[in-house]
């Protein structure tokens, strides 16, 4: 990654970085179902973002296949994305985490990403994505 500016480490991370992935609630929960992540400085290029290794659908079949989404409700494991899902992304332009949630986040859920992920409150911010929203959700 030379010549790109990754932001301070996130201080009481003892020396981790923050960290980029996709990530699931469980429904009506502020409890990960799944997490996905892996520190910024090993994250995937994708133009001026740094992603993580992971897509939701990718993940989800492999769990399916693994056997582990028996523990769940019949819908959601059928349907991924009636589940309280996003991901985390670093804008290597700005500087700054994006977010990205649907229209379910509560500021519960900010600060447990926050500290999951272990992100810079100051150059994070949380975006509200179409692609994330649950339907029939207002």
């Amino acid at each position: 990654m030379t010549g790109q500016v990754l932001p301070p480490e996130k201080p009481g991370s003892e020396g981790r970085s923050a960290m980029v992935g996709i990530f699931w609630f469980y429904p009506g929960s502020t409890e990960f179902f799944k997490i996905a992540l892996v520190e910024v400085t090993e994250g995937l290029n994708y133009g001026d973002w740094i992603i993580g290794h992971q897509d939701h659908a990718t993940l989800w079949d492999s769990l399916l296949e693994e056997g582990k989404l028996r523990g769940i409700s019949k819908k959601f494991r059928d349907d991924y994305s009636l589940m309280p899902r996003g991901r985390v992304s670093f804008n290597t332009k700005s500087n700054r985490f994006i977010a990205y949630h649907g229209n379910w986040l509560r500021d519960e859920h900010r600060k447990i990403i926050l500290d999951a992920f272990r992100l810079p409150v100051e150059s994070t911010d949380f975006e509200e994505d179409a692609h994330y929203r649950i339907r029939g959700k207002p």
